[in-house]
């Protein structure tokens, strides 16, 4: 387990079941919409020793969805008492990427609360 990891699986268990605070877990990424497909695919191709044409393939990943708040969004979306935040939780050394500071500056610009959290008690910084 990772040490942001770490910090974000005590933030909920900590702050998760607190009556005035709720907090998400926002998994970003990219996938078909039909993941059966696809394993569908792996398991045709591997039981009749032949590969999958390229083509369908690639119709099924232009068939993709992101999901989450997007590319470079923070970890934890929190409200608390009605307020809202987005708090991107880092190790002690841990460095944003490009993406998560564009992300972050495009919130802020929007009127968004963004933190980030190195520590359990950085976030409760955030929910206080």
């Amino acid at each position: 387990m990772t040490p942001e990891a770490r910090i974000e699986r005590d933030i909920f268990a900590k702050f998760g079941r607190l009556p005035d605070v709720q907090l998400a877990k926002n998994e970003v990424g990219y996938g078909s919409p039909n993941s059966v497909v696809d394993r569908a695919l792996d398991m045709i191709s591997h039981a009749f020793d032949a590969p999958i044409p390229k083509e369908a393939r690639e119709l099924l990943e232009r068939s993709g969805l992101t999901y989450g708040l997007g590319v470079g969004s923070p970890d934890v979306p929190v409200w608390v008492c009605g307020l809202s935040a987005l708090v991107e939780v880092k190790s002690a050394h841990g460095r944003l990427r490009d993406t998560q500071i564009q992300y972050h500056a495009a919130a802020r610009a929007k009127g968004v609360r963004v933190e980030l959290a190195r520590s359990v008690e950085d976030f409760g910084s955030v929910v206080e």
